[in-house]
Formats: C-alpha cells, structure tokens, sequence
C-alpha cells in the first residue's frame, strides 16, 4: 500500500511557474508535467502513475496531446473530489501545446531575428499559459483539503534557473538587436 500524502504541501506561486516558463523559453512545461504528475501519485496513491515517462511522452507525437488531455482531466477529478469549484480546460491545453510546437518549429529555422523574438515569446507564453492553468488548479486542489499545511515558496534551484534565464533572455534580446556585420571584403 502506498504512503499517505503529505500532512504539509508545497505550493509553487504562478508567478514563479510563470517566470521559469519564460526563462526557460518553456521548457520548464516538461519538468512542471513530470513534477506535478509525482505530486498527483503521492496525493491519489497510484503507483501506475510514471511521471517521467509522463513528462517524456510530451515528445511524441500525437500521443503526447492526449497525455497533455489526461493530465488537466487528473487535476479536474481532484478538484471535483475536492470539492473546489474551479474546473481546468484540457482541450484549451491541447491546443496551446500544439501551438508551442508548431511555433518552436518555425522558430528553428533560419529567419531573422525580427521574426524569431516575437514567435518565440508567444510560443513561451503558451507553454507559461499551460503551467498557470494547471498548477492554480493544483494550488486551489491543496488549499480546499482541511487536513493540509499550504506553504508557498519556490525552490533554492527555481531561483537559479530564473536568474541564469532571465541572463540569457537579456543577452539573447541584446545580440538579437545588434546587426550583422557586412561579408568581409564588402565597403560600407
């Protein structure tokens, strides 16, 4: 028989969820799956839960939609447990994530920087929309359970991630906005 959940719950903040999204042009969407899907094991007490290979099936294709369905469909069977009113939409999820892939393809191509910036800020603010809805889903899960110590804070390595990211954002808007020098040989 599996542990029983935890009497004390960390809670992550959106805005921390949010900013590792953008800080980590969202691949943090692919940690939050594996590392919400273990917290949702512990809390149903479902050993078939595998939350790497949870997290891994978001790579492949077209399995990883409904991976992405059934994983906002769990946090709506907690929240109805619950008893918490809020419901998440998993098809708006699906279509989110679809939308990051089909951007991030787009943005590895060889395009100018003008392009690139823009579609990869939007392709990062699905995958931060995605992280949001799920975990203020999980957020409110927690907070309805009477038995549960709620305690909001972020994780000594989230604030690392956040402050290499935002460094990296920085120096890749900076040298997005510097031109190319002319081919060698050419007068200017």
């Amino acid at each position: 028989m599996a542990a029983a959940p935890p009497e004390s719950q960390r809670q992550r903040p959106l805005w921390a969820v949010a900013t590792l999204s953008v800080c980590t042009l969202g691949l943090y969407l692919l940690w939050w799956i594996g590392a919400s899907w273990a917290e949702m094991k512990r809390e149903l007490r479902d050993e078939g839960m595998h939350p790497f290979w949870h997290a891994v099936s978001l790579i492949v294709p077209i399995y990883g939609l409904f991976r992405v369905h059934a994983h906002y469909a769990t946090i709506n069977t907690m929240l109805t447990a619950a008893g918490a009113s809020l419901r998440l939409r998993p098809g708006a999820m699906v279509v989110l994530v679809v939308l990051f892939g089909v951007l991030n393809r787009i943005v590895r191509e060889d395009i100018p920087a003008v392009v690139w910036v823009p579609l990869a800020l939007v392709a990062t603010a699905c995958a931060a929309g995605m992280v949001v809805h799920g975990q203020r889903g999980l957020n409110t899960y927690f907070q309805s359970l009477p038995d549960r110590t709620i305690t909001p804070r972020v994780h000594p390595v989230e604030w690392i991630v956040i402050v290499v990211g935002a460094i990296i954002w920085v120096l890749a808007l900076i040298g997005s906005s510097i031109p190319d020098e002319p081919a060698s040989g050419t007068f200017v």
